[in-house]
């Protein structure tokens, strides 16, 4: 008996497994289609736009399990919600500015590998839109600064040359360099789709953040951080860490020939998910100061398949000039309205003056 139950139980073990192998490389290896009754794990709204207000923009990351880009095609519909509201008029466009950093390690395990890094680079630089911007910054042992190479271009042999003649020598401050990489989006790529490249064979041991503050000024001006993790050595550990936080990936490089698909796949990975839709808001309803909240979902058919956290995306508009000007106006009415008037001596209550 006891015999018995325990085959039965390895048995339905074997099944187990093999029913769990099956949907994972499914889910792995899939774009659209995925198995009934299950759905992709993660549709993310980020980089909110109010430049143009009352037009407010978002973008919609758009994942399967295994972390691949799905794409909007025919069979995929959206539908975009202000404040649990359908919102019935938005665009979507498939395509907006990337504003790139290009962080490269230049510490002294470095030697000798940057004209391959050039090179490697050229894959992302070849795949540039139009209106796309890179900025070439490098980092090795200076603590709590990090020197820009390049200022933003769109001349891809500039930033290739730039590249090329970098002189590796010191230690790595990885932390430091996305921290100070963060800040130069603003104020002129602020609305861009910004993301930083990181290209590291080894792991930090100078700087002065620690990696969750690398992470939350990232986080704090919406940008996706990369990594380019080059050789047996590099720290993919805290690299995935990172990525993971900030929406982006690891691609691991084993030697300086593997780079250009390494920075290939990232520049596919971007544009395939830059997706960003547009709509014009109430200014009666939204310009009150108060935070506003989007939410998206996708459709197939007439099946849901993912909605965004609702309060994952929000956005805040102050009240303009005129709307003070009028709130004040009604307080003052409203202030003299509430105040008794003056009763005059001798005449009864409820008497005319």
């Amino acid at each position: 008996m006891n015999h018995a139950r325990r085959s039965f139980r390895a048995h339905g073990a074997v099944i187990l497994v093999s029913v769990c192998t099956f949907l994972i490389w499914s889910l792995a290896y899939s774009e659209t289609e995925f198995p009934p009754g299950l759905r992709p794990a993660v549709l993310n709204v980020s980089s909110p736009d109010i430049s143009k207000y009352p037009t407010v923009s978002c973008e919609v990351a758009f994942r399967d399990y295994a972390g691949n880009p799905i794409p909007f095609n025919g069979s995929l519909s959206l539908k975009l919600y202000e404040d649990e509201i359908p919102v019935t008029n938005f665009t979507v466009q498939s395509f907006r500015m990337i504003a790139t950093i290009l962080l490269i390690d230049t510490s002294g395990s470095m030697l000798g590998k940057m004209e391959k890094v050039a090179e490697g680079v050229k894959a992302y630089l070849d795949r540039l839109g139009p209106d796309d911007k890179v900025m070439v910054m490098e980092f090795n042992s200076w603590r709590g600064y990090t020197p820009v190479v390049q200022d933003f271009t769109s001349d891809t042999e500039l930033i290739q040359g730039q590249i090329a003649k970098l002189k590796p020598r010191g230690q790595t401050a990885v932390y430091d360099a996305i921290a100070d990489a963060s800040d130069h989006f603003f104020p002129a790529y602020y609305a861009a789709n910004k993301v930083i490249i990181v290209l590291s064979d080894g792991e930090d041991n100078n700087s002065v953040r620690e990696w969750f503050t690398a992470v939350r000024s990232a986080k704090e001006h919406d940008t996706r951080v990369f990594f380019v993790a080059l050789g047996p050595e590099a720290d993919e550990r805290t690299f995935s860490r990172i990525c993971r936080e900030t929406n982006g990936k690891v691609f691991t490089a084993p030697t300086e020939e593997s780079l250009p698909a390494s920075y290939e796949s990232i520049s596919k990975d971007i544009r395939t998910q830059a997706t960003l839709l547009s709509y014009e808001t109430d200014r009666d309803v939204t310009a009150d100061g108060r935070p506003h909240y989007l939410q998206v979902a996708v459709y197939k058919g007439a099946t849901r398949w993912a909605t965004s956290p609702l309060k994952s995306f929000k956005f805040r508009i102050l009240k303009t000039a005129e709307q003070l000007a009028a709130d004040e106006k009604a307080r003052q009415a409203s202030k003299v309205a509430a105040t008794p008037k003056e009763k005059l001596p001798g005449v009864p209550e409820g008497k005319g003056e």
